[in-house]
């Protein structure tokens, strides 16, 4: 389960739906709660506020290009999913303001990733982080959400291009100091204050779980077994509870998938992303084993992107030798990538779902693994993982120091003299003074400035060039997987031929993704992810393409919304009902 599973819970209650919430782990929240919980949004109403110039079709047109200049667009980004995407993307933003969610008061300065592409935001305004939020205020729940991994003080997504250059200028330290601060005075004035990717899980639980008629059935520890499918129909499905036993949920007009992708299981993996492992990536270690992916192939789902990831640069930290992130360390001046050869082959400051990219395209060809190589001007200045400016990293095998170029080739086991070669040329580069690598493109247009370090002469380009040296693997990373169970611009799983099976939904990394293989702006996994719910709750509240007859589903509605006051009335079109059966022993009306 992830954000948008909370998510649509909350939209289908507001509907007037009975609803059953079933989480494979014991926290809520998955992979979107260790995120920067930022969401891409083209026309949202918080930037529309702050005179952001977007308009649906500059952003339908930068959408088109990017996904152009990927290759030929495919059924996953059809023009009617784009479409949808884009139609319902606002108003998803909308609802959540009005059921009481609370953004940043201000567009994320993330520009797009693709700053250069026709109808590009180069100065940001698509991108949207949530506000702080108390998850103390979710009283025993606030266990059940699961936490990030890392302590830095950082509000939004975008802090950490400060938090990676401590030392870079005075500047920078006084804005650390000041985040710092920051959070230790909310931390005084909440009991428990979440941020980013938390914040956004933590608040769409509190809209499931306030005061109001009709709550969700939460399960956790209770992973999916099999749909339940008659006549072609996807009718339920079938769980195993905490305490070992089976379940048999009934649901009549619709089951959402949203069990993230196959990011932890190395047997798909192996067979969709060959030569990549499960220690390389970011998403959270008790699930995304491809839950949805199984039952959907199971009912007869078709599929699409399964080669393709939300590539992240990552390595292995310095001093604990957990995976992190590496998307804004290989950013920064000073440093370079090069493979077993001592070859560059890429532009370090790539955006980094191109970045992740390129190297796992060098690491499918058989060309070995990846190296940062930086200096001590680096180590000056910028962070590596959790080590640090300055701090002398331990003798652990995660991290080579040498005192010539030449010793770190051998410590790393590169050739030398391609190393040597790769230095010189670049050190070369940096003495032009142009601030542009002209044979990969490091340090062009706003995005790469924004990633690497602005106190500096050139946010990119630095030389390598003062002992000792170091270098650190860069492995083909992501933040979860693409691919999964293609979806019509209803979020309806569809088959091979086209027709969609009713009753059966997906969004989020359970689905493949609109986005195709592109990286278009921060929040693409998770924007596109809720807005593809919005759109799933909106259909089941028609009552689906072929589902129950009108004058049935209203006569339910009806029937139930007169129990509960004459304001249900208008609440939604259709009751979701079903019957949860543990064993033989009791029952409860539920819904999916």
């Amino acid at each position: 389960m992830d954000s948008t599973t909370i998510y649509r819970v909350d939209a289908l209650i507001s509907l007037g739906l009975d609803v059953m919430l079933v989480e494979r782990t014991d926290k809520i929240g998955g992979t979107t709660s260790y995120s920067g919980g930022t969401i891409w949004i083209p026309n949202n109403s918080i930037s529309m506020r702050y005179k952001v110039r977007d308009t649906r079709t500059s952003s339908r047109t930068y959408m088109d290009q990017s996904l152009l200049q990927h290759g030929t667009k495919g059924p996953e980004s059809s023009d009617a999913r784009i479409d949808a995407f884009l139609d319902n993307g606002p108003d998803m933003v909308d609802f959540l303001i009005k059921q009481g969610f609370k953004w940043s008061p201000k567009p994320s300065p993330f520009p797009d990733y693709h700053p250069e592409t026709e109808g590009a935001l180069p100065s940001g305004g698509r991108t949207l982080d949530p506000a702080v939020f108390d998850a103390a205020t979710l009283g025993g729940w606030s266990n059940s959400i699961r936490r990030p991994l890392h302590s830095a003080p950082a509000k939004y997504f975008h802090d950490f291009r400060i938090l990676t250059k401590p030392c870079a200028s005075i500047l920078d330290v006084l804005k650390i100091w000041c985040m710092t601060f920051h959070a230790k005075l909310l931390t005084a004035m909440m009991g428990s204050p979440v941020y980013m990717g938390c914040s956004l899980v933590a608040q769409l639980l509190a809209l499931c779980l306030r005061d109001k008629p009709r709550k969700p059935s939460i399960h956790l520890n209770a992973p999916l077994k099999k749909l339940i499918i008659q006549d072609g129909h996807v009718q339920g499905g079938i769980i195993q509870l905490a305490d070992g036993q089976v379940a048999t949920v009934h649901a009549r007009y619709g089951v959402i998938l949203a069990a993230a992708g196959f990011a932890r299981s190395q047997d798909l993996r192996d067979q969709h992303l060959p030569r990549t492992q499960t220690g390389w990536t970011l998403t959270q270690p008790d699930g995304d084993l491809g839950d949805a992916l199984r039952v959907g192939e199971e009912a007869g789902a078709a599929t699409a992107l399964l080669d393709e990831a939300w590539w992240v640069p990552t390595m292995a930290d310095p001093s604990s030798g957990q995976t992190v992130p590496a998307m804004f360390e290989v950013s920064k001046p000073h440093c370079i990538i090069v493979n077993q050869q001592g070859l560059r082959f890429l532009s370090e400051a790539d955006p980094y779902g191109d970045a992740g990219r390129s190297l796992y395209k060098h690491l499918a060809a058989g060309c070995g693994p990846a190296w940062l190589i930086l200096d001590s001007n680096y180590r000056k200045r910028y962070t590596l993982g959790s080590l640090g400016p300055g701090a002398e990293p331990a003798d652990n095998g995660h991290i080579f120091k040498a005192d010539t170029i030449s010793e770190l080739a051998d410590r790393i086991g590169v050739d030398g003299a391609g190393l040597t070669n790769s230095i010189k040329e670049w050190n070369e580069t940096c003495d032009t003074g142009t601030g542009t690598d002209e044979r990969f493109g490091k340090g062009q247009g706003e995005y790469q400035a924004f990633v690497g370090d602005s106190s500096a002469r050139h946010p990119n380009i630095g030389p390598v060039a003062l002992a000792p040296f170091y270098a650190i693997a860069v492995q083909a990373g992501d933040a979860g997987t693409k691919g999964g169970l293609l979806t019509d611009e209803f979020s309806r799983v569809v088959r091979p031929d086209g027709s969609f099976i009713p009753g059966l939904y997906a969004a989020g990394n359970s689905a493949a993704s609109v986005m195709g293989p592109t990286s278009l702006g921060a929040g693409v996994t998770i924007g596109p992810a809720m807005t593809f719910a919005y759109i799933a709750v909106q259909d089941i509240s028609r009552g689906g393409r072929d589902g129950p007859g009108k004058k049935e589903v209203v006569d339910e509605v009806i029937g139930r919304a007169k129990k509960l006051g004459p304001n249900r009335l208008v609440q939604g079109f259709v009751a979701v009902l079903g019957q949860f059966e543990r064993g033989k022993e009791s029952s409860e009306e539920v819904v999916l």
